[in-house]
């Protein structure tokens, strides 16, 4: 990772109450080091991995909004977020949700093609990866069919939300912007904090 293009991304990234705070650089005698506000050791990688998931839609309203507001202030500076997955998912005291890595994030530039392929494996954009014809046509019948089974408990407004954001083509997925005016965020209760005890199994 280059501490350079990171220290970069995160002052063009201005402050944001769903990014982490970049305090500033020191020199360490093994190398720079990046400070950051203090966040809790778990993230929600974490949380998945004790959980198994989070089954309650009131703490999916929770976590999402928040994402989604964080990556809309991104959005909004033209930033392509390259590596969101759970890991860099990070929360504050009082479980306030903290996008976190943005040494793989980049700047959108209409003069040159953007879409870089760096990232990791199962939480990249499909159109971001070279794609086969087998590809195309297996992953929307596979998340169909992963909505349909019996032991997927997921109600129809959440259903269809899920089907919304992963749909293959990014022309018909919804903007940041309008997300919160979603069915399932609209027709349900959305907690504004949550104690710590959501890492508990």
């Amino acid at each position: 990772m280059d501490i350079q293009h990171e220290v970069t991304m995160l002052k063009a990234a201005d402050r944001h109450t769903h990014l982490v705070e970049y305090l500033g650089i020191i020199e360490d005698p093994i190398g720079p080091c990046i400070l950051f506000e203090l966040c809790l050791s778990n993230n929600l990688n974490s949380l998945l991995s004790n959980r198994g998931a989070i089954a309650e839609e009131e703490e999916t309203r929770y976590f999402s909004a928040q994402i989604a507001t964080g990556l809309g202030h991104l959005r909004d500076r033209d930033f392509i977020l390259c590596d969101l997955r759970p890991e860099n998912i990070l929360f504050a005291s009082g479980m306030r949700v903290r996008i976190g890595h943005l040494g793989l994030a980049e700047r959108f530039d209409p003069k040159r093609r953007n879409g870089s392929r760096v990232g990791t494996d199962g939480f990249r954009a499909p159109e971001i990866i070279d794609l086969t014809p087998h590809t195309r046509t297996t992953y929307p019948t596979k998340l169909e069919r992963a909505l349909e089974k019996g032991e997927c408990k997921l109600k129809p407004d959440a259903k269809g939300l899920v089907r919304l954001v992963l749909d293959f083509d990014s022309k018909n997925r919804p903007q940041l912007t309008s997300l919160r005016r979603q069915k399932f965020f609209k027709l349900g209760y959305c907690p504004t904090i949550l104690s710590e005890d959501v890492f508990k199994v």
